[in-house]
C-alpha cells in the first residue's frame, strides 16, 4: 500500500520535471533545427500529452484508492480477532483511533474494549475507517492535482510552441516578400 502510493508520487514528480526539460528542449530545438523539422515536433508533443493523460489518469491514479486502505485495516482487524495479532492494537495506538468504525465494534463482537482506546482516560470514539478516510481523501487530491498539473504543464508547451512555431514562419514569409520585392526591384 505504502509501495503504491510512493511509486505514484515519484512517478508524477518524474513526470513534471521531464515536462521541464521538453519546454526548455523544444524550444532551443526550435531554433536550432530546419524549418520543417521543428513542425514535426508537435505531433510529438500531442503524442506526450496523450500518453500522459493515459499513464496517469487510467493507470496511476487507480493505485492510490481508499479501498485498498480499507482491506488492509480489515486484514489487521480480522487478524487481531481470529489470531490476536498485536499489529490491530499498535496500529490503533498510533493512528489516535479505536475500533473499525468506533469502539461499537468491539461490543459488537462481545469484547473487552481495548486499553488502547483509551487516551488520559477518556475513550475515544473516532473509528480508524474515517482516519483512514481522511487521510487517503488528502492523498486523492493531491495526486489529482498533480496529474492536472503535468497535464497542463504539456497543453501550455505545445500552445507556446505553435505560438512560436506561428511567429517563425511569419518572420520567414516577411523575409521571403521583402527579398522577392528588392530582387524585383533590380
Amino acid at each position: 500500500m505504502k509501495f503504491n502510493v510512493i511509486k505514484v508520487y515519484i512517478s508524477l514528480t518524474a513526470i513534471i520535471v521531464l515536462e521541464v526539460l521538453l519546454i526548455y528542449l523544444s524550444v532551443s530545438a526550435m531554433y536550432m533545427v530546419s524549418e520543417w523539422l521543428s513542425v514535426l515536433y508537435v505531433p510529438l508533443l500531442i503524442y506526450a500529452l496523450h500518453r500522459t493523460y493515459a499513464l496517469c489518469v487510467v493507470h496511476l491514479q487507480p493505485l492510490i484508492s481508499g479501498d485498498d486502505a480499507n482491506l488492509l485495516l480489515l486484514q489487521y482487524y480480522q487478524d487481531y480477532f481470529e489470531n490476536d495479532d498485536p499489529k490491530w492494537l499498535d496500529m490503533q495506538a498510533k493512528m489516535g483511533c479505536c475500533g473499525l468504525s468506533g469502539p461499537q465494534t468491539y461490543l459488537d463482537y462481545l469484547r473487552k474494549v481495548p486499553a488502547v482506546c483509551y487516551r488520559q482516560g477518556v475513550l475515544v470514539t473516532r473509528g480508524c475507517e474515517y482516519v483512514v478516510y481522511d487521510a487517503f481523501q488528502g492523498v486523492h487530491q493531491l495526486s489529482k492535482l498533480l496529474i492536472w498539473l503535468a497535464l497542463g504543464i504539456e497543453l501550455v508547451t505545445l500552445l507556446l510552441y505553435m505560438r512560436l512555431i506561428i511567429r517563425k514562419y511569419r518572420y520567414l514569409i516577411c523575409r521571403i516578400i521583402v527579398a522577392y520585392n528588392d530582387f524585383k526591384r533590380y
